[in-house]
C-alpha cells in the first residue's frame, strides 16, 4: 500500500499443500487497488449502522437527517460533488458537538466511497490517453500534457482523487489530503487520528505487481499501531472498520504475496523479508498480540515445519484471526 488497498476485495486462494504458496484469483492490477482502499472503506450498511448506534439530541438528529438527505441526492458520477457534500458537512456541524460531527463524517465517508467506485468505473471506460499524467518518454522526460488532460487531473485533486497507475493501467486514486483541509478541525481526536493514519499509509505504499513495495519494519510497525488504536478507542464509531484493516494486514502478513513469498520456492527457507520482520515484531513488540499470533506460526516456519504451519494458519482462518483468502 502506497497504500494500495481497492474498491473491491479480491481474494487469494492457497495454490498447493504450503499454506505460503498462495495465488491470485483476479488480475494483478485489480490486486493492486485492492491494496489501496479496501481497509479504510466502509460499505452504506456499515456507515447506516455506525450512525444509528448511538442516541442523539433533536437538533443533531435534525442535522444528520437532512444531511443524509443532501447527500443521497448528490450525482456520484460527478467528482465535485466531494467539495459539495464537504462544504454542507462545515455549514451543518460547525457547532455541533465532537460526536456528531464523528457520525456526519460517516456519512460523507460514505459517499466519497461511493464517489471513487463511480468514477473509477468511468475512468476505465475512458479512451482517452492518460500516458502523459502516469509515464515518461524514453529518455525519462515528461510528456507533454493538453490543456483538457491538466484540467481533468486538477478537477480530480480539488476533490480528494488523482490520476495514478498500476503496471501502467491508469486509475483514479484517493488524495486523502482532501480530508484534512475540509475534516480534520471539525472531528473527534480519535477520529483525526484515524484518518492521519489514513493518509500515511496511502502515501508511504504497500504493495504493488503482487509484492510488498513496504519495508518490512514498516509493515509491523503499522500492524502494531492499529492493535494499539483498536484496543485504546473501543468506543470509535469507525472501530470495526479499524479491526478489518488490521486483520487484512495481518492476513498478508503470515500468506504473503505471489512476488513476495514466505517461503523461498527452490530452498523451501522462509525468505529474508519475513524472517526480519518477524524478527523485528519479537524484538520490538514481544508482548503484542500480533506478536503472540505470528510466533508460533514463524517457529514453525522457521523449523521447515510447514505442515504445522498450515495447521497453525487453518486454525487461524476458522476462529477468524485472519481472512480466509
Amino acid at each position: 500500500m502506497k497504500d494500495k488497498f481497492s474498491q473491491q476485495r479480491q481474494f487469494f486462494t492457497a495454490g498447493n499443500s504450503n499454506p505460503t504458496m498462495v495465488t491470485m484469483k483476479t488480475s494483478y492490477s485489480l490486486f493492486i487497488l485492492f491494496i489501496l482502499f479496501s481497509c479504510n472503506q466502509s460499505n452504506d450498511t456499515k456507515a447506516d449502522k455506525s450512525i444509528e448506534s448511538t442516541p442523539i439530541g433533536s437538533n443533531a438528529t435534525n442535522a444528520i437527517s437532512e444531511y443524509q438527505h443532501f447527500i443521497s441526492q448528490l450525482d456520484t458520477s460527478n467528482v465535485q460533488t466531494a467539495t459539495i457534500a464537504a462544504k454542507k458537512y462545515q455549514e451543518l456541524f460547525t457547532n455541533e458537538p465532537p460526536e456528531i460531527k464523528d457520525k456526519a463524517f460517516v456519512i460523507f465517508n460514505a459517499h466519497y466511497e461511493r464517489l471513487d467506485r463511480t468514477i473509477n468505473a468511468l475512468h476505465e471506460k475512458d479512451t482517452t490517453n492518460f500516458d502523459p499524467l502516469i509515464s515518461l518518454d524514453a529518455s525519462g522526460k515528461a510528456l507533454p500534457i493538453s490543456e483538457k488532460l491538466k484540467a481533468y487531473n486538477d478537477k480530480l485533486k480539488r476533490n480528494g482523487f488523482e490520476v495514478s497507475s498500476s503496471e501502467g493501467i491508469s486509475y483514479i486514486m484517493q488524495d486523502r489530503d482532501f480530508f484534512a483541509n475540509w475534516f480534520y478541525s471539525y472531528v473527534s481526536p480519535t477520529m483525526k487520528a484515524y484518518l492521519l493514519q489514513l493518509n500515511k499509509e496511502n502515501k508511504e505504499g504497500f504493495g504493488e505487481d503482487a509484492g510488498l513495495i513496504i519495508d518490512p519494519k514498516q509493515f509491523v510497525d503499522r500492524l502494531v499501531w492499529w492493535e494499539d488504536f483498536i484496543k485504546n478507542d473501543t468506543l470509535f464509531i469507525l472501530r470495526n472498520e479499524a479491526k478489518e484493516r488490521k486483520k487484512d494486514l495481518l492476513t498478508f502478513f503470515v500468506n504473503g504475496m505471489d512476488n513476495s513469498p514466505i517461503v523461498d520456492y527452490a530452498t523451501n527457507k522462509i525468505n529474508d523479508y519475513y524472517r526480519k520482520a518477524y524478527s523485528y515484531l519479537q524484538d520490538t513488540y514481544p508482548n503484542s498480540e500480533t506478536n503472540k499470533v505470528v510466533n508460533p506460526y514463524f517457529k514453525a516456519l522457521s523449523t521447515m515445519n510447514n505442515k504445522k504451519a498450515s495447521e497453525i494458519l487453518n486454525d487461524y482462518k476458522k476462529k477468524g484471526i485472519i481472512f480466509s483468502f
